[in-house]
């Protein structure tokens, strides 16, 4: 069984277009999750450890992570931390510094219509997962990044001065009219279904 963890971006949900496309993509021998996880970061960075302690994933099978924007950073910690491979789409590679700007704002999750506020504190996790990453990132973590041409979200350069072997596809920073044929392709069959180490 491959279990494939699909992470959401900031102010959105799980089990939406992606979580359809990975499924419709993926069927027999496949397990295919879309948690959505708290819009806090405080509350998100523990529902995250919580989850690949005790999710629903078969503990035999290898485990790929699928993140977008925060979602790519959240699945870049999670890969870190567990030694997983991930795919990384348009990630936030530093996102206590380009999130800053929120601290002490009043939000509205665009999916769901929760409304949070989001903190220093916020600010202050993100920087203890950063430095996690930094910390535990070694051979035995495999990660694919993907950045969308046409973002304007991101910073590119971080993304690119932090990996060489990226794959660059034109969309844009949603990745909405690009991702089922990304998911199609048999390389990326392949990054999700081999095993560690190759």
């Amino acid at each position: 069984m491959i279990n494939i963890v699909y992470i959401h971006g900031f102010m959105s949900a799980g089990r939406g277009g992606k979580y359809e496309a990975l499924k419709r993509r993926y069927r027999k021998g496949f397990n295919i999750m879309s948690p959505s996880f708290s819009d806090s970061v405080v509350e998100a960075e523990l529902e995250l450890n919580l989850f690949m302690e005790k999710g629903e994933m078969n503990e035999e099978g290898i485990i790929c992570l699928v993140g977008t924007s925060l979602g790519g950073f959240y699945a870049r910690y999670l890969a870190a931390i567990y030694k997983l491979r991930a795919i990384l789409i348009n990630p936030v590679m530093n996102p206590s510094k380009h999130m800053k700007k929120y601290v002490g704002m009043e939000l509205t999750n665009f999916k769901t219509g929760n409304e949070f506020h989001f903190s220093q504190e916020d600010v202050d996790i993100l920087i203890s997962m950063e430095n996690r990453i930094r910390e535990n990132i070694d051979e035995d973590s495999l990660f694919l990044p993907v950045i969308a041409n046409q973002d304007n979200v991101i910073n590119k350069r971080e993304v690119e001065k932090e990996f060489d072997n990226i794959v660059y596809i034109d969309d844009d920073h949603q990745f909405n009219n690009a991702f089922e044929s990304f998911i199609r392709r048999e390389d990326i069959r392949n990054f999700i279904t081999d095993t560690y180490g190759l």
